[in-house]
This record gives structure tokens, sequence and C-alpha cells, in this order.
């Protein structure tokens, strides 16, 4: 087919190319759903590995210890209290040393 009009061929790149860049679009919606649909199963993958179940008891929404797990009893399990490597913070200032470390004061 032998187009003699400029317009008409220039009308047919153009739709030809917007069909492709659609396409192109469509791949790459598709392959981030895939990506996310993998990441999806590998958290549940790991979830299930941790021996995560969702229907194990917990404390109800809106209590003091809401979320927690409980036991057979429905009494909360003792939770690992998370220990911080140092002082607890308080907002003071930090001191600044007066001395130099007794190390530090060798290498520099």
């Amino acid at each position: 087919m032998q187009l003699d009009d400029p317009e008409l061929a220039r009308a047919l790149a153009v739709r030809a190319i917007r069909g492709q860049l659609l396409r192109l679009k469509w791949l790459a919606a598709a392959t981030r759903f895939e990506l996310a649909m993998r990441r999806h199963d590998r958290a549940l993958r790991r979830a299930c590995k941790a021996n995560f179940n969702p229907d194990q008891p917990r404390v109800p929404r809106g209590q003091p210890e809401g979320g927690q797990w409980v036991d057979a009893n429905g009494d909360p399990v003792a939770s690992r209290r998370v220990r911080l490597a140092g002082e607890i913070p308080t907002g003071d200032p930090p001191e600044i040393p007066k001395e130099r470390h007794q190390r530090l004061a060798r290498v520099l």
C-alpha cells in the first residue's frame, strides 16, 4: 500500500507509535503488579515460617494491652522487654568531654 498523502502517512505513523506506547505502559504495569505479588508471596512465606498464626487469640483493640498475644486462659503472654544500649535519653544536651580519650589521643 503506497500512501501519496503525507498527512495520512503521518497520522498512521503517530497512531502506530501511540499503540506501541500503550502496549509498553501495559507491560510496565503488569511487571510492577507481578513484582508486588512476588513480594507479597515472600512476606506470607516468611510469616508462615515464623509460626505466625493470625487466628491466635489476642487482647482486643482498645484495651491497654490491645493486640498482645494471650494464652489459653486469656492472660497476656509475658512479653520480652527491649533494653536500650546505654542510658535512657533525657532530652538534655550531650556532655562534651573536656579531655580526649587516651586511645584517641594516641591516634591523633
